[in-house]
């Protein structure tokens, strides 16, 4: 990982996500800069918001508490509002029929290129494959209520088709549908890596392991370590001071009270010090001795 490009934090997860490969390679994912020429006027932009920082912590905290997906919906919907290249139609535009509501559209938007109008949903998501195999349905969520298989059901059977309704195409014209996917998944250490179906070549993959195979792995002799909590899984974690990092020796233990807190599986980083920050150089989910449970790691 190279030093932060940005002051604000919000700027840096923002330019990471756009910039980072979905790691599913499907007919109706989209990315966000149109060339190279856009991303770097995209990039200039940025800058030039990072000079006023204040008024960016402002924005997103008068947003208030937020879950991670709907954090990383508000960063798009920031960045579209600053780029010309795009005209943000509609953001969680519902679909009302007699006043039963029957699903809402993340984004509309217009590419002001080539006057296309287009159907977003939006996705960040984070899944670990559970046995060697490349359906969908071995991808598993840390809280073990999603799998890939599932996610991709609701977005593709419902989401993506809300586009087409009468009430949305009266309004806006037709839309092309189109999915802005980011996350990563995570591979088991020491088994066969058996990569999902439609898997994007240009993704980076992550690993997973259990605690106990921790205790005898060379990725617990690193120096110093950190349990990302969400919204930190978004982008390489840094900070500028190692007070709070985690040493061998206190990496396991911490995990251990993490996991009697909750059984849902750790996203840990390695951290090295360049200059004076310490920067994020790997990361691996570490998950309960007995996670998942064959239960659910089998629907």
């Amino acid at each position: 990982m190279s030093l932060p490009l940005f002051s604000s934090i919000h700027l840096n997860r923002l330019w990471f996500c756009l910039n980072q490969s979905s790691f599913l390679e499907l007919p109706e994912t989209v990315n966000y800069f149109l060339d190279d020429g856009h991303r770097m006027d995209f990039l200039k932009r940025l800058k030039e918001a990072d000079q006023n920082p204040e008024a960016l912590e402002t924005h997103f905290a008068s947003l208030g508490p937020m879950p991670m997906g709907r954090y990383f919906e508000q960063l798009l919907i920031y960045g579209l509002k600053q780029d010309p290249n795009y005209r943000l139609l509609a953001a969680n535009e519902q679909i009302i029929v007699d006043k039963k509501t029957l699903g809402e559209i993340d984004l509309i938007l217009e590419n002001t290129r080539s006057g296309e109008r287009q159907h977003w949903e939006v996705a960040l998501k984070f899944y670990l494959q559970t046995a060697p195999k490349s359906d969908y349905k071995y991808f598993l969520g840390p809280s073990e209520k999603d799998h890939l298989a599932r996610k991709m059901k609701a977005l593709f059977k419902r989401q993506l088709a809300l586009g087409e309704h009468p009430q949305i195409s009266q309004q806006f014209g037709k839309l092309s549908p189109k999915l802005f996917l980011k996350g990563q998944l995570f591979y088991t250490i020491g088994r066969e890596k058996i990569r999902a179906q439609n898997w994007n070549p240009k993704a980076q993959a992550g690993t997973w392991l259990n605690i106990k195979a921790l205790e005898s792995s060379p990725l617990s002799e690193a120096r110093y370590f950190h349990i990302l909590q969400k919204p930190e899984w978004m982008a390489p974690y840094y900070c500028s001071s190692k007070a709070g990092l985690l040493s061998p020796s206190t990496l396991i233990p911490s995990l251990v009270d993490k996991f009697a807190e909750t059984r849902r599986p750790q996203l840990v980083v390695i951290l090295e010090k360049e200059a004076e920050v310490y920067l994020e150089k790997e990361r691996f989910f570490v998950s309960p001795q007995n996670w998942p449970s064959s239960i659910v790691s089998n629907n």
